[in-house]
């Protein structure tokens, strides 16, 4: 088992959403190990990334800063 950090992000069904995101992931040096992507209402998306990265904090305040919604946020 890997410990980490799993993140449900609310998103926009846009081009370049993906490419944003993962470019904070990078910024923050956080590795993404899984993504899953479902749809919800209004034509947005469930975006769940996992990372290896236990300390998500400085990557979630700049989702929030950019304006992506967090879901929810668990240690895994």
């Amino acid at each position: 088992n890997q410990n980490g950090t799993r993140i449900s992000l609310k998103t926009e069904d846009k081009i370049g959403v993906l490419e944003d995101i993962t470019n904070e992931f990078v910024k923050h040096n956080c590795n993404i190990t899984n993504l899953g992507v479902y749809d919800l209402e209004d034509n947005c998306k469930n975006l769940i990334f996992r990372t290896n990265a236990e300390d998500t904090t400085a990557l979630e305040n700049e989702l929030k800063e950019k304006g992506y919604e967090i879901l929810d946020t668990r240690k895994c």
